[in-house]
């Protein structure tokens, strides 16, 4: 009887432990997966952080003759996928700074953005996203609030032209 009791005690333990270890490399697995929302105040952080590194890659994107660039961080290093208009199929596009060619890989491979778009009036540093939101910092090319139909929320950071979005 006692043997009995014992094998049936260490079949619990070892379902319960078996248990644990699922659930917690399943919530590691959806983490992994799925990272929190970065908010404004860590956005802030961030961007204070690297504002430099951001504020020439603006500057060079705000002066390529494109009206859209699309840049991921799954781009051949120096390339950019960009159009002159909305009525022309885009292209790959050499980056002709070397600097700014290591600065963007930076701002993917150290400081975790994911996407850098320039589209209307804004040039769009995205550092989260999941399949249907987006958030990051963008710059205002005109000194006016970026206009994009997808933001669903914007507001002023402490530099000027600089604004924390939200979108879908």
């Amino acid at each position: 009887m006692r043997k009995v009791f014992k094998h049936l005690i260490i079949s619990i333990v070892v379902i319960i432990s078996i248990i644990c270890l699922g659930t917690i490399v399943s919530i590691i697995y959806i983490k992994a997966l799925y990272p929190s929302p970065i908010s404004k105040h860590n956005m802030e952080n961030k961007f204070s952080k690297n504002k430099e590194i951001l504020s020439s890659v603006a500057k060079y994107l705000e002066k390529q003759e494109y009206d859209s660039i699309y840049i991921t961080s799954t781009d051949k290093k120096g390339e950019m996928f960009a159009s002159v208009n909305d009525m022309e199929v885009g292209n790959h596009i050499q980056i002709s700074d070397d600097l700014i060619a290591t600065s963007i890989t930076d701002l993917f491979d150290k400081y975790n953005y994911n996407v850098i778009t320039k589209n209307g009036n804004g040039i769009y540093f995205q550092r989260w996203s999941n399949k249907d939101y987006g958030r990051g910092v963008v710059y205002s090319i005109d000194g006016e609030r970026p206009k994009n139909e997808l933001i669903t929320k914007l507001e002023p950071l402490s530099e000027e032209n600089w604004y924390y979005y939200e979108d879908k």
